[in-house]
């Protein structure tokens, strides 16, 4: 069996040895500890708290099954030397959830505090996205409008889980000299709306 492993692994694999820019591994009884796996997180996920620079992946209006409820989830990928791990962020909307024919929410019972509707709004103007515009721009054309668009995020472990504690986007560079005009080669002059913590779930 070994021997007909062996013959279809891939091409990097010679001999018992794992070859590349690496150093040779040897194939042995401990392959994975060799490999450092006892020295990574069983999630892939997994980032340590701090700020990441990141881009929003998705942004989705989902069904959670197990409770009923409905919430707005944004998904950030994570840019730098940890990419490509993902983190969630939740916004809760409420419960008795049904679904149209086609598994989509069709309605639920609102369940936010005046707090929590706050919050909802500021994540998307957290994310650039005008104050004045969020509650008048149809759901996914909203949710659609984030996604591709920069941030630099803010992690922290809370037990189990991993939160985002705040959103700070990063507006597109534009050119524009001291009179505000835009000016080819002026300096880069880069506006940021600054988040701040994000409730409990």
């Amino acid at each position: 069996m070994t021997d007909n492993l062996i013959e279809n692994a891939s091409p990097e694999i010679e001999s018992g040895l794992v070859t590349g820019d690496a150093a040779a591994v040897t194939v042995g009884d401990n392959l994975f500890d060799s490999l450092g796996l006892g020295d990574v997180d069983a999630d892939p996920n997994a980032i340590p708290d701090g700020r990441y620079d990141a881009v929003v992946a998705s942004a989705d209006m989902v069904h959670i099954k197990s409770k009923n409820s409905a919430a707005i989830v944004f998904n950030y990928q994570v840019e730098g030397d940890y990419a490509p791990a993902r983190i969630a962020q939740f916004q809760n909307l409420g419960n008795n959830v049904v679904l149209d024919d086609n598994g989509k929410i069709k309605s639920f019972t609102p369940t936010m505090s005046q707090q929590n509707k706050q919050f909802l709004k500021k994540a998307f103007v957290d994310l650039g996205v005008p104050e004045s515009t969020v509650s008048t721009t149809p759901t996914m054309d909203l949710l659609a409008m984030v996604v591709g668009r920069k941030c630099t995020i803010g992690v922290k472990k809370n037990g189990a889980y991993r939160n985002v504690s705040y959103v700070e986007y990063r507006a597109p560079e534009v050119a524009t000299d001291l009179t505000g005009n835009d000016t080819p080669g002026a300096v880069q002059q880069t506006p940021r709306v600054v988040g701040t913590d994000e409730p409990p779930f």
